[in-house]
């Protein structure tokens, strides 16, 4: 055998052998003073990212939970059909923002590119229409700093999906129509 690799392998067991010679030390303190042994850490859970396809599951049901919500119209005039969703807090204001459902309105065409083309009038259109208190309190979340793990997003449509279900069983069909009797 090298040299090298000897001496390696000689460093490594003494390392092994000093360790299980403190471990030793350390149960047997605890032991004369009549505590249990200290617990090991536990590792911390890694932050798994959600992939794509999670991201693009929710943003789907998302989209059609909105449309459901506003019955088809936009929510902001209340007279054409909506077509897009569009965020109250633009999307690039935090990942809760982007995220969230709250956020988020179904828009007709028209409204829609106003708001994208004049935001300063649409800021305080959007306070009158949703009310002040919503309002900051849809800005007080943006301001905090949020990270979205892939079991969140499967949570989250999973959630959307059950309040579309529970709504479909209490009469209301696609559009917001009533079932005919």
């Amino acid at each position: 055998m090298r040299p090298d690799i000897a001496a390696a392998l000689e460093k490594r067991q003494a390392k092994k052998a000093w360790k299980a010679q403190n471990r030793a030390y350390i149960e047997a303190l605890a032991a004369v003073a009549g505590k249990e042994k200290p617990k090991r850490k536990t590792r911390r859970k890694k932050y798994r990212a959600p992939t794509r396809r999670e991201r693009d599951a929710y943003e789907a049901t998302a989209k059609k939970f909105v449309e459901w919500r506003a019955m088809g119209l936009c929510d902001v005039c209340k007279i054409n059909q909506g077509y897009s969703w569009y965020h109250i807090i633009p999307a690039n204001e935090g990942q809760w923002a982007k995220w969230s459902i709250e956020n988020i309105v179904w828009g007709c065409r028209e409204c829609n590119c106003k708001e994208n083309k004049f935001r300063a009038k649409y800021v305080d259109l959007h306070r009158m229409i949703f009310g002040y208190e919503f309002y900051a309190m849809l800005r007080e979340k943006s301001n905090k700093t949020v990270q979205f793990r892939g079991e969140d997003f499967k949570r989250m449509r999973e959630a959307l999906e059950q309040k579309m279900a529970s709504g479909l069983r209490n009469g209301l069909v696609d559009g917001g129509t009533q079932e005919a009797a």
